[in-house]
């Protein structure tokens, strides 16, 4: 295999945007170097990190510059790599779940997109959201519930009992609106939009689009666009 790029996430895995003044490359290298230091809740050298300069932007009358960061904890970054390496593959590179979605929607009709649009990648362990536009990414966030959560409130115990979503499920949730790890996305969902609307003012949201395992459920784009 050729140019694979290995996606990981998860809680060691730390994906943020931030914007700058403008300031020469060199200089940014030094900035996220201490933006990642800051933000770090163990040593520096037990991180692997690297960032992807966006757009610019205009906010509060300035122009700025969007950089994304990414870190992530180094066993991990190995682990992963090890792990493919027994399959034969090398990858060219390692990158962050929210970092696949964002690449993918820059080669799609709607990253063009005039209007405001959202995305939840509803992952096994992780939720991922982004809100974009016009070609710019506005906002992105990890949420830390996922598939595998959903389904287990339908399990209650149950090994490997077979998923059956539809009302009066024995031991569990009798509807969609009733899990609630999902009744968690939507709560950090609003939240999220309420942020994003005080920070982008006149960007109203005006679709939700939804990705990953999570699309398995019914009726779950209706229940979070609701």
């Amino acid at each position: 295999f050729e140019n694979v790029v290995s996606l990981v996430r998860g809680r060691d895995v730390r994906t943020r945007i931030l914007s700058f003044p403008p300031m020469p490359r060199k200089e940014i290298a030094g900035v996220v170097e201490r933006e990642v230091r800051k933000d770090a809740a163990v040593p520096i050298e037990d991180l692997i990190f690297d960032y992807s300069l966006l757009r610019m932007v205009r906010e509060r009358g300035q122009d700025k510059q969007q950089v994304m960061i990414v870190s992530a904890n180094r066993d991990l970054v190995y682990e992963n790599i090890n792990v493919l390496r027994t399959f034969g593959i090398v990858p060219a590179a390692i990158s962050a779940i929210s970092c696949g979605l964002y690449a993918s929607l820059a080669r799609s009709s709607i990253w063009s997109s005039g209007e405001a649009v959202a995305l939840i990648d509803i992952g096994a362990n992780i939720s991922t959201m982004l809100i974009f536009g016009n070609e710019t990414l506005y906002f992105q966030r990890e949420i830390f519930t996922g598939y595998d959560d959903m389904k287990a409130s339908f399990e209650e115990g149950e090994e490997e009992a077979e998923m059956d979503f539809g009302p009066g499920v024995a031991g569990g949730p009798s509807s969609i609106e009733e899990i609630p790890s999902l009744q968690r996305v939507a709560t950090e969902l609003k939240r999220s939009f309420l942020y994003y609307k005080q920070q982008f003012r006149g960007n109203i949201v005006k679709k939700l689009y939804v990705s990953g395992e999570g699309i398995r459920l019914p009726r779950v784009d209706e229940f979070l666009a609701e």
